[in-house]
């Protein structure tokens, strides 16, 4: 179903609509006061909530709704339903979630199938998260997942652009690393046994988690005043709120969280298509090429895609690993921060779209090569090549003129490029 015809009140996203109404569906219960009056009033105020959620059609936040309910109902002591008017209600507003779906949400709960393209899409990129922290113990960067994923796992059949790796908890394990990783699960672990003792409190959270699972809703800072406000009405109601928590429980959550993250390292390195040779990323057979720190303002957002179709890729990304890469034939694009330092006498450089005027670092390193190119887009725009060009002739330095290309080469015309020196 397409996002036009779903509600979104607001947000870009019709999952964040959904998760808000989920969590606010449960906080109403929050708001104090004993009759029959303030009842009517919190149970019309989840009504609108859920009924305004079936318009945003949004599958995550029914399940988040639901295990909301369910944990609100495990943290009360699970009661016996005839017996707590309170868990007759949690039952009430499950039943009519159910009586709701009939509706838009209902047209895509009923569609639902691991062949459709919203749950096959995500299925696929869930598969990655494990296999991407397993690359990058230190993290990809803020930002970086969706840019990782689409280089190094996305089918090459699959032409879908992402933003994200569609899940708030994959998105920042992935960027976070192994240690923000493990206080990122440390952080949760600690909010769910403070909340646990405030059974509403208590579900809001899972609700929120759980949305958090389908989308990366995370990102939107106002959604979590709900919970927020939730987890200091908890704290302030419990007699041990303000305390902290034990020595035993820090070691669990602590054990806890250490075993979620060695687990999802371990299976991403067993399932990893990709390895690391020292502080170089492999690809299939590598191929004879090395591309260090390649700029995607050049070879595109999508360059390591595009090198897996050409069938190998292998990358350097920090400049101490390209010190030991002695006799290879490496590829540098655009403005490479190069360090004075580095020397590769008996590499083959080549340097895609440089700048027309390159620094000295730039300079020493083209000179320091047994052999060296550039290649420059025909077609650019931004920069005159007069100077470079002469300086290059002067220097020995081989000048290829790419026809057809700008600023922007794709990677796999430069390995074709490559592969045309070397046949000649």
């Amino acid at each position: 179903m397409s996002l036009a015809v779903r509600a979104t009140f607001g947000f870009q996203n019709p999952n964040a609509a959904g998760a808000l109404l989920a969590m606010l569906a449960l906080a109403f219960w929050l708001i104090p006061g004993k009759g029959r009056l303030p009842l009517i009033l919190r149970l019309a105020a989840s009504l609108l909530c859920l009924a305004m959620l079936s318009l945003t059609a949004s599958r995550g936040a029914l399940v988040a709704l639901l295990a909301g309910g369910l944990a609100w109902w495990v943290a009360a002591a699970c009661p016996i339903p005839w017996t707590r008017w309170r868990t007759l209600l949690v039952l009430a507003l499950v039943m009519i979630a159910l009586l709701v779906v009939p509706g838009k949400l209902g047209h895509r709960m009923i569609a639902s199938s691991p062949e459709e393209g919203s749950l096959s899409s995500r299925l696929v990129v869930y598969e990655s998260i494990p296999r991407l922290m397993a690359l990058a113990p230190g993290g990809w960067g803020i930002g970086q997942s969706a840019s990782a994923y689409e280089n190094w796992f996305q089918p090459l059949d699959d032409s879908r652009h992402y933003k994200n790796l569609l899940s708030t908890h994959g998105t920042w394990l992935v960027e976070f690393g192994w240690i923000g990783g493990f206080f990122y699960i440390i952080a949760w672990l600690l909010v769910i046994l403070a909340t646990w003792r405030n059974p509403v409190s208590f579900g809001i959270w899972v609700a929120w988690g759980m949305a958090c699972m389908f989308s990366h809703l995370g990102k939107e800072w106002i959604l979590w005043i709900v919970p927020f406000a939730a987890l200091v009405m908890a704290i302030c109601q419990s007699p041990d709120g303000r305390k902290l928590p034990s020595r035993a429980a820090m070691l669990t959550i602590a054990g806890a969280a250490f075993g979620l993250i060695f687990l999802m390292v371990a299976f991403g390195i067993f399932k990893n298509s990709i390895h690391k040779e020292g502080g170089m990323l492999v690809f299939g057979n590598g191929g004879e090429m090395i591309y260090c720190q390649p700029d995607e303002s050049v070879l595109g957002t999508t360059w390591g895609k595009d090198l897996r179709s050409m069938g190998g890729v292998t990358v350097v990304m920090d400049w101490d690993t390209l010190k030991h890469t002695e006799g290879k034939k490496i590829i540098f694009s655009g403005n490479p921060k190069i360090p004075t330092e580095l020397r590769l006498e008996d590499a083959t450089l080549f340097l895609v779209n440089p700048p027309e005027k390159l620094n000295d670092a730039q300079r020493q390193l083209m000179l320091s090569a047994k052999k060296r190119v550039v290649f420059w887009g025909e077609l650019r725009s931004d920069a005159n090549p007069y100077l470079l060009h002469c300086w290059a002739n002067d220097s020995g330095i081989d000048w290829i003129d790419l026809r057809g290309c700008g600023f922007f080469v794709p990677a796999s015309r430069v390995l074709i490029e490559c592969n045309k020196l070397r046949a000649r």
